[in-house]
């Protein structure tokens, strides 16, 4: 599993891990956030590491992800999907 959180790439080559937006956009909102600002509070993560998540840039470590799947009350392997390069 940490493999495929690692540097944003996944498992097959053509591929990236991005940010799982929807899903952490619904999973934020029900906890009261309503803008970027008030998501990055409640997940616990900076703006920085949001976009890199977000564009796919980089991906955390398995023990990160793990705590902000958990602040959002969502399974880790749920936090990130994978796309098309």
């Amino acid at each position: 599993m940490a493999e495929t959180l690692q540097a944003g790439r996944g498992i097959s080559d053509g591929t990236r891990r991005v940010l799982n937006l929807g899903l952490y956009n619904k999973q934020t909102t029900a906890l009261g956030a309503t803008t970027v600002r008030q998501r990055l509070a409640v997940s616990g993560i900076s703006r920085a590491t949001y976009y890199r998540w977000r564009r796919g840039l980089s991906a955390p470590d398995l023990e990160y992800a793990s705590r902000v799947a958990a602040k959002l009350g969502i399974p880790v392997e749920d936090l990130f999907a994978e796309v098309a390069a």
